[in-house]
């Protein structure tokens, strides 16, 4: 995998399951994610026994809300009112998002670390559990019945705990939860094309909404949705949490493949298939619909097939769907091509000398590179540099969310003015220990690069106008076009 080296695997919570808030185990942890209803009872921890922290739960709440009831702190939401943001003490950090039912909090110790970088990773936290639950169960079940045991309800939901950690892991790491934007895999635009009609022609299935094919690593080379349905596009957030899905099931089916090995069926591909009610929350907060999730056949693991359909008995025909899909990819002759480019990363040592101009011989200053469209919802990462480690990755990430956060703490932003509208271009040059930054923000893009801690800034700016003219170029192959 293209982040098989930097990224850092799962990591099971067993070891604290039973620990509360008073257990040093709990308290050594340097990130926690907590979920409670705004009376105070838990619904979800990242460590630890969730029903263990109901006085900590108690706290917090009591605390948002007096803060409201006194004025303090700010918020953006005229529906909560005033209320408490962030509170910033020695050596940690506590953020704060509420709604009118539930209270989101993430607590972090990690030097550096913004409250914008984590009230975003709180919205993408919320986002991951309304895809499981629904808001419906969060917000409309609570409004009914304040007892309402939304922690059980989570329970409840296949695989919720693998989902949560999953999202909560990717955030020190997958630059689409820090650009709020999803990665995709270059793929030329006539095959990408010939990839999306195909997709549309497959989904035959009951109430299709939508079809996708991604590669293995969560990158999106296609999709496509039935003509007439709309909206026409799949909003960003839900794109990552539909990719936060695939990596979870494809996780699950390789863990169950691996423990059933003897008696598995060769001939088999849907053996390894999911089908799973998922809620996309931009696209409608209070229901479910169904996600497919397999490899397009045996023989081409890299490239995943997912399907996405309203009607909960359309398993047996979303398979058939996916046979389908890979007959007439085969027929037209893109098959190959897919599978190449699922299988491909951008790796700044393999692009061509164009891309770097007369500095080809700086390319091996270059560790890593992200390169953002906010008009498009897309993003290209290159791959981590060998020479950076797991502890190097997170660093750059949340250097990368503290970079985004201030290049963005503009006065078009106090006024709401659309970014596609701001016209002012931003260069900012950061110099760090192991590695330095430099980041360029215009009006329709953004470029993050990140080089060798003795690369000079004559070098940085010359590799990332080079770099910029490159990509802006190759943005038909490496982007996709609206549907």
């Amino acid at each position: 995998r293209a982040f098989a080296h930097a990224v850092p695997a799962r990591a099971s919570t067993s070891a604290c399951r039973d620990d509360n808030d008073g257990s040093l185990t709990w308290l050594s942890k340097s990130r926690h994610f907590i979920a409670c209803t705004r009376a105070g009872k838990p619904t979800y921890s990242r460590y630890g026994d969730a029903y263990k922290l109901s006085a900590l739960c108690a706290a917090l709440c009591a605390l948002y809300d007096a803060s409201r009831d006194h004025g303090d702190g700010k918020t953006k939401d005229a529906a909560m009112g005033d209320g408490l943001r962030a509170i910033v003490a020695p050596g940690r950090v506590v953020a704060f998002h509420a709604t009118e039912y539930m209270l989101y909090v993430v607590t972090s110790s990690i030097k550096g670390e913004s409250e914008r970088t984590l009230h975003a990773q709180l919205a993408q936290f919320r986002r991951v559990m309304e895809s499981l639950v629904t808001n419906a169960a969060l917000e409309h079940a609570l409004a009914r019945n304040a007892k309402f045991d939304v922690g059980r309800a989570l329970e409840a939901q296949a695989h919720a705990d693998v989902a949560l950690a999953t999202a909560i892991r990717s955030m020190s790491w997958d630059t689409s939860y820090v650009f709020n934007t999803y990665r995709t895999f270059a793929l030329a635009a006539p095959i990408r094309r010939s990839c999306m009609e195909a997709i549309r022609a497959s989904m035959t299935f009951t109430s299709p909404f939508a079809g996708a094919v991604f590669s293995s690593d969560g990158r999106l080379g296609a999709y496509a949705k039935p003509r007439g349905n709309r909206p026409v596009t799949i909003a960003a957030s839900d794109m990552i949490v539909l990719m936060n899905h695939v990596r979870v099931m494809r996780e699950i089916a390789a863990e169950s493949s691996t423990a059933n090995e003897e008696e598995a069926d060769d001939d088999d591909v849907d053996e390894g298939a999911s089908f799973e009610r998922l809620c996309l929350p931009a696209f409608n907060a209070n229901g479910f619909m169904h996600a497919y999730v397999a490899p397009l056949s045996r023989d081409t693991p890299s490239v995943i097939v997912c399907f996405l359909t309203a009607s909960a008995d359309a398993h047996a025909q979303c398979k058939a769907a996916r046979e389908t899909l890979y007959k007439k990819l085969d027929e037209n002759t893109s098959l190959a091509a897919i599978v190449a480019a699922s299988e491909k990363t951008m790796d700044a040592s393999t692009l061509p000398p164009e891309a770097f101009g007369g500095f080809t011989d700086a390319r091996d200053s270059l560790l890593h590179f992200v390169y953002n469209r906010p008009v498009r919802d897309q993003h290209i990462s290159s791959t981590f540099s060998a020479s950076l480690n797991v502890k190097d990755v997170k660093t750059l990430a949340r250097a990368y969310a503290a970079l985004y956060a201030s290049m963005k703490e503009t006065d078009a932003d106090a006024f709401n003015i659309p970014p596609n509208l701001v016209g002012t271009q931003r260069v900012r040059y950061e110099q760090r220990e192991r590695f330095n930054i430099l980041s360029c923000v215009g009006g329709d893009f953004e470029i993050y690069l990140t080089l060798k801690s003795d690369a000079s800034v004559v070098v940085a700016v010359a590799l990332c106008n080079r770099l910029c003219v490159y990509l802006r170029v190759s943005e038909p192959e490496l982007f996709l076009s609206p549907t």
